[in-house]
């Protein structure tokens, strides 16, 4: 039986370094830019939601990330109820 052979090239992440937290940039499946967060210990720690069409757009997203935590006085979109009704 013929073993058949995946001609798919490996998407190589494109890094961004940030001290101890670096940014891979990476096309998906969808062929959509998309990032992941990985922390100084090679750990995935965040990732996006979505895919992007333009790289510079993920790009753009990068580095609103990188401001909001450069800033920690900034609430970073988190909300929290004060009262949960159920």
């Amino acid at each position: 039986m013929a073993k058949k052979t995946n001609n798919k090239k490996k998407a190589i992440p494109q890094p961004m370094n940030y001290g101890e937290i670096r940014f891979e940039l990476y096309p998906d499946a969808a062929s959509e830019w998309r990032w992941r967060m990985v922390d100084g210990n090679n750990r995935v720690v965040g990732v996006s939601g979505e895919g992007y069409t333009r790289k510079a757009d993920v790009k753009r997203a990068i580095e609103n990330i990188m401001m909001d935590l450069a800033n920690p006085e900034k609430p970073m979109g988190l909300t929290v109820a004060k009262k949960v009704k159920w």
